[in-house]
């Protein structure tokens, strides 16, 4: 009995570590949370800590807790549901709008969000509801204003082992009324989007898989449906495998297909592959090595003498290395990526190489500031043009300040720098200032 109560009194202890390792990395950004992963289990040293952690993770994904044990009903998990409305506001303007080196010209564009979250837990599943209208008004740029209405369904169901996903997502910006958009503009599209998502995954001993579907739906008014509706289907396989204490082995496959009922001739198609080397090299430092692949096919109807369609390759090496001067309060991470661009149409052929540093620092005499920054070079070469070589370059800077003024209330400031320049397009800078607020009740 006493050893029962000292190993949950232990694996209580550990769960503010347990929440945020619950998922597999792939369900959320796939480098950054591979990275996050191994340095989980750098910290954990023990097999017997480790072993609680993870019945405990079990325990949780599965939502078996006391309440859930004695209130199974209907009526019982609708008392619990809480809804949680919030607003959040951005404020964002760009002195360079057009992206052009003369004439320039400024434009505010401010984006409200009005919204209810719901959640509900029983024995195996969690629920969660998300209903928003969105508003965005964009000062001189009427064609860009905006407002439709959103809703988010998504389960997450525990069978045995498995963890099955199904989500739903429905847009639609029909709710815009005409006074808000500008009189004289034909070219705006009332349109819907309807998105469906489902994964099933499974964690072993050394290795873990998640296999996933999502289609996305468009639809639009009927000026417009003739050449824009049209539906995209991604086919996902992500699997690792522990091949070491400190190493993990990824690999990812995609075929994504796009396709229009009324215009066969702008269909296309891909096929994605990606393998990646994880490893915590020590305490405070991780690194990630990659190489991807990726075949596109973008069809031309043969028929008609349509020579629209081309095919295209495109070959990645890129690895990210990260470091922690504390755990909570700073970070630094390095990534480099070289892309090799092979195209049917020989202008086309490019290579990239992008390099990008980032970083956050919280402050340590006050947490509630977050301070991050970054900046990244991205030159292009097209070596294969009829004319003359063209030379791009990309240099850009971040940086952003964040405050937590309470734990319902959120402030964020971010400067974003950009300059291009090319030995054939002109040459222009961006300044980009981005105010933005939350409040959850």
């Amino acid at each position: 009995m006493y050893t029962y109560v000292i190993v949950l009194a232990l694996i209580f202890s550990l769960l503010p570590k347990i929440s945020c390792c619950q998922q597999i990395p792939f369900l959320v950004a796939r480098d950054s949370m591979i990275i996050a992963t191994l340095d989980q289990l750098e910290e954990r040293k023990e097999s017997a800590i480790t072993k609680a952690m993870q019945q405990a993770q079990i325990r949780l994904s599965r939502g078996i807790s006391a309440e859930a044990q004695t209130d199974q009903t209907l009526i019982g998990t609708l008392r619990k549901i809480q809804p949680h409305p919030y607003w959040t506001i951005s404020a964002k303007y760009d002195d360079n709008v057009d992206t052009v080196a003369q004439d320039k010209k400024g434009s505010l564009d401010i984006q409200n969000t009005l919204g209810l979250k719901m959640n509900a837990a029983g024995k195996g599943r969690i629920s969660s509801l998300d209903i928003n209208i969105d508003t965005r008004y964009c000062h001189n740029r009427p064609r860009n204003h905006n407002q439709g209405a959103n809703i988010d369904l998504e389960n997450n169901f525990s069978l045995g082992r498995y963890n099955l996903k199904l989500s739903d997502s429905y847009y639609n910006n029909y709710i815009a009324s005409d006074n808000f958009i500008k009189e004289d503009d034909s070219d705006f599209k009332r349109h819907g989007l309807n998105t469906f998502s489902t994964g099933l995954g499974r964690d072993f001993n050394r290795t873990g898989f998640n296999l996933g579907y999502t289609r996305a739906d468009y639809f639009y008014e009927r000026n417009f449906r003739s050449e824009n509706n049209h539906a995209e289907e991604r086919y996902s396989w992500e699997q690792y495998l522990k091949i070491a204490t400190k190493t993990r082995l990824f690999f990812e496959y995609e075929y994504y297909r796009k396709t229009y009922p009324h215009d066969t001739t702008s269909d296309s198609h891909y096929h994605d592959l990606n393998l990646s080397l994880a490893g915590v090299l020590s305490a405070k430092l991780t690194g990630l090595a990659k190489i991807g692949y990726k075949l596109t096919d973008n069809y031309a109807d043969e028929d008609s003498g349509d020579a629209t369609g081309y095919r295209s390759r495109e070959t990645e090496l890129g690895g990210t290395v990260s470091y922690k001067f504390s755990p909570f309060y700073s970070d630094i991470n390095l990534s480099f990526v070289r892309t090799i661009h092979e195209d049917s149409n020989r202008p086309a052929y490019y290579t990239e190489n992008k390099l990008q540093i980032s970083g956050n620092r919280r402050l340590a005499f006050n947490p509630k500031f977050n301070f991050t920054f970054g900046g990244g070079i991205l030159r292009a070469y097209y070596p294969k043009r009829i004319e003359y070589a063209k030379k791009n370059n990309t240099y850009t800077v971040d940086l952003g300040l964040a405050y937590s003024f309470k734990q319902w209330l959120d402030f964020s400031l971010d400067y974003n720098w950009k300059k291009y320049s090319s030995n054939v397009d002109t040459d222009y800078k961006n300044n980009i200032f981005t105010f933005k607020t939350q409040a959850k009740f």
